[in-house]
Order: structure tokens, then sequence, then C-alpha cells
């Protein structure tokens, strides 16, 4: 589904698999290419509710900051390239907060937000 090019509503008169959109994973530090914009911009967050909200391992994209690749099946993604820095940078941590997540790990997390008539809890 397509928003319009100037409304949040939907069209489904082009193909749903023509083009990915802004999720698929990218290089957000290349600005060159020539896919145009094929869906409308989000309303104000005021006007949009929290549905969800969670993490997961490695950036889906790459940038200055996540620049790293880190080939790990599902997971695989970017993660930062600079080491821990200041008083925990020789320390070592035990962490046991998440399964499949270990001190120092690059995370992402997502706050998702929805234009649904949904309530957040």
């Amino acid at each position: 589904m397509y928003a319009s090019d100037n409304k949040h509503e939907s069209s489904q008169e082009k193909n749903e698999c023509v083009a990915a959109g802004p999720q698929a994973p990218r290089d957000i530090e290349n600005s060159a290419g020539s896919n145009g914009i094929t869906f409308g911009l989000a309303p104000p967050v005021e006007e949009m509710n929290l549905c969800n909200i969670h993490f997961h391992r490695n950036a889906e994209h790459k940038s200055a900051a996540f620049s790293t690749y880190v080939e790990d099946g599902s997971n695989s993604g970017w993660a930062c390239q600079e080491p821990a820095a200041g008083r925990l940078a020789h320390k070592h941590v035990e962490y046991n907060g998440c399964e499949g997540i270990a001190a120092g790990d690059t995370i992402e997390v997502h706050w998702v937000y929805t234009t649904c008539d949904t309530v957040t809890e």
C-alpha cells in the first residue's frame, strides 16, 4: 500500500511490491540514487499512537556511527566501530539482562507509532 503524495491515506492503485519503502536496509550516509519517493510523510507524532517498543542486536542501516558489518544470521547488521570509552572501557561487565545480548553489543531501539486507532498500555 502506498500513501498518496500529500495526504496520509493509502492507495491500492499501485503494486505493493514495486519498491521498498523507508524500512529497507540502506547506507544512510549515501544520498546518491534515483529512487523516487513512493510514500507520503507521516503525520506529526502528536497525531499518532505509540504501539510498540522493541530492540534488536545490530543496526539495520549503515551509517558513520554503525559501519562494521556483522554476519549473525537473523541478527546480521551494522555495529558501532568505536570501542567503549571512559571508565568502563577496560572493565569486564557481567550482563544477563536480555537473552542474546552481551555488554558492548550494538543495539537498535525502535519506537513504533501508528495512525491506527489503538490504545497504548
